[in-house]
């Protein structure tokens, strides 16, 4: 389906929902807004179509099935492949208002990056085309005190690792390392192997579901995009055919659309391009 009948099918949406009250769904949530779900706009419709049901309340990092044996929980997230689109889109967005803004979302080499400035993050590290941990940290709500964070604030340390899968510490390695050499803390890793994520068992909040991926879902990062670039240019603001174009391309961005997005707000096109192209091909990972 194409984007503009994505959008018809959304104006006949928005169109129902305020005659059931519901409100105007092009407002744009607010961090704890994306807690609790926020609107459904456009990036709905895509979810449906690429047969990706799952919401905000979904995507959170609870347990949804515990492995005794392994004592490691399974989590209900996008895999990777659902969030490369979105991650590219918010990565082109990123890059097209500047360099500085380009640092708080990019894929470089076997890492797809994500920060909101405040220092709170989430990177994906590719260990193998397959294989991947997904590791971060919210300043405010992450309380596992994992390795060195534990001597550090002088409490009980959480183990991120154990009962999971050896190459899970492999492909962290280097952000323990950081960790210890500069005190830039890790609140969670996750692991996905080819088919799910999980985690280890335990019950500390991790600061997850605080950190708000705009990944999530093609609902949360539509909103979260269309926030950004009416943020930037308030007298300009992104109707639902410019957001449902960017996540249609998503990591397939080519110019044309870049430039129908971008160009008239007078932002960084070819940059917006590079962003995105660089979540393809998948990392080989560091394995």
């Amino acid at each position: 389906m194409t984007p503009d009948e994505l959008v018809e099918r959304w104006d006949n949406q928005q169109a129902a929902d305020i005659a059931d009250g519901k409100g105007d769904s092009r407002r744009f949530s607010t961090r704890s807004e994306l807690a609790t779900g926020g609107h459904r706009p456009i990036g709905d419709l895509l979810d449906d179509e690429r047969a990706d049901h799952v919401t905000r309340s979904d995507c959170s990092a609870r347990a949804t099935t515990a492995v005794p044996s392994r004592l490691v929980r399974t989590l209900a997230i996008p895999s990777p492949e659902k969030m490369r689109p979105r991650w590219a889109s918010y990565a082109a967005v990123s890059a097209a208002r500047g360099s500085r803004w380009a640092e708080g979302c990019y894929a470089r080499g076997a890492t797809w990056h994500f920060d909101d400035g405040g220092g709170n993050w989430a990177d994906l590290r590719w260990h193998s085309r397959s294989e991947a941990v997904l590791i971060g940290y919210d300043h405010e709500y992450s309380e596992t005190y994992f390795d060195a964070a534990a001597d550090y604030f002088d409490r009980s340390e959480t183990d991120l690792f154990a009962g999971v899968p050896s190459w899970w510490r492999h492909a962290a390695s280097g952000y323990i390392e950081r960790q210890r050499r500069t005190g830039e803390w890790i609140g969670f890793v996750y692991g996905f192997d080819g088919y799910r994520w999980s985690r280890a068992d335990y019950t500390e909040p991790d600061g997850f579901d605080a950190l708000g991926l705009p990944f999530s879902s093609d609902a949360t990062c539509s909103r979260r995009i269309a926030d950004l670039l009416n943020s930037w240019k308030p007298h300009d603001r992104a109707t639902s055919h410019t957001v449902a174009s960017l996540l249609y391309r998503g990591h397939t961005l080519d110019r044309s659309t870049a430039d129908s997005v971008f160009g008239a707000r007078r932002l960084d096109v070819d940059a917006a391009v590079a962003a995105a192209n660089a979540f393809t091909p998948l990392p080989r990972g560091d394995h």
